[in-house]
This record gives C-alpha cells, sequence and structure tokens, in this order.
C-alpha cells in the first residue's frame, strides 16, 4: 500500500532534519550501512515522480460525512450567511478530484475542503478535473464558515468564486 501524501510529507520533513544534522554526509554514510539503508528508504518514497505524482492521480477522495444532527442544530454545517452544506469531504494536499461528489438530492450539497500549503499556494478549484461552464460570479469579504482561524477559531472572511460544472452542479470556492 502506498504512503499517504501525510505520511510522504512526514518522511519529507524527517530527512530534512537529518540532512541538516549532516547524517548523510559522506563520511558518516561510508561506513554505517543502516544510514545507507536509511537515505535508500527517504529517496525510494519521497521521489515526487514515483510516488506523490502517482498517488495523487490514482486519488480516490472519502465517501462524504453527513454533518450530524448535533451540528445542523448548532449551524456547524453552515457555509455561509445563506448556505448550508448536507455533508464534507476533506482531500489532503495536492489531491486531485476527477468527478466531484455533489449531492444526489434536492437540497443536498457536498462541502469539499482541500487542503493548501500555504507557502505554495494553488487556488482550490485547480484541484477539479471538471469541465467548468460560463457561468461565474464572486464576492469579496463573504464569512465562510467552514474554515475558521487557527488561533481565534472563528470563521474567516474569504472572496467567493460561483461557477457551474458543464453538468448539473454549481461550485463555490473560497480564497
Amino acid at each position: 500500500m502506498p504512503l499517504s501524501l501525510e505520511q510522504v510529507d512526514a518522511l519529507k520533513k524527517a530527512k530534512l532534519i537529518l540532512e541538516e544534522a549532516r547524517i548523510f554526509d559522506i563520511p558518516s554514510i561510508s561506513v554505517n550501512p543502516e544510514l545507507q539503508q536509511l537515505q535508500h528508504i527517504f529517496n525510494l518514497h519521497i521521489d515526487p515522480l514515483s510516488h506523490s505524482f502517482s498517488l495523487l492521480l490514482n486519488y480516490y477522495p472519502p465517501p462524504a460525512r453527513l454533518f450530524t444532527e448535533e451540528k445542523w442544530q448548532h449551524s456547524k454545517n453552515k457555509t455561509t450567511r445563506q448556505s448550508y452544506a448536507s455533508a464534507l469531504i476533506e482531500h489532503p494536499i495536492g489531491a486531485i478530484v476527477e468527478y466531484p461528489e455533489s449531492g444526489s438530492q434536492p437540497k443536498y450539497s457536498v462541502a469539499h475542503h482541500f487542503h493548501i500549503n500555504p507557502k505554495n499556494f494553488i487556488h482550490p478549484k485547480e484541484n477539479i478535473q471538471y469541465s467548468l461552464g460560463d457561468v461565474h460570479g464572486s464576492h469579496e469579504n463573504v464569512t465562510c464558515y467552514l474554515l475558521c482561524d487557527i488561533h481565534t477559531k472563528e470563521p474567516v472572511s474569504c472572496k467567493q468564486l460561483k461557477t457551474h460544472c458543464k453538468s448539473y452542479f454549481s461550485e463555490y470556492f473560497f480564497q
């Protein structure tokens, strides 16, 4: 089973720490077969072409998690001042979703939460491989209740981009 994106990120961080400590310098590694093996493992699992890229290409999102009745009662499924989601799917950094789950019934909607790398920001709309239609709109300073400040836990103000796919459902993106 391939490593998850989070596991690959953890390996990258561990490798960086070991490199900064000069563990893999030539004199150390040449006399220590365990260090050679460790370096080989890092290189095997971190190579972006052999692992991460193929993992992203083969990404299958988890099923949507329905919001509980308690979350409905406390409006924890509120997306904007006027909108609510019925279910939520969380996607790891860099995940590409080919056919985003959208809901199978009227008034049933699925929110997709794409984790981002703030040091290498890619707009979440780029994570969906789907033909976008021509209907677009945007609003500045929209409060997004599903995205919260990590320090205050308060909802954040976003730019809302509204677009329709060439099929039957709408997509909203918050930046």
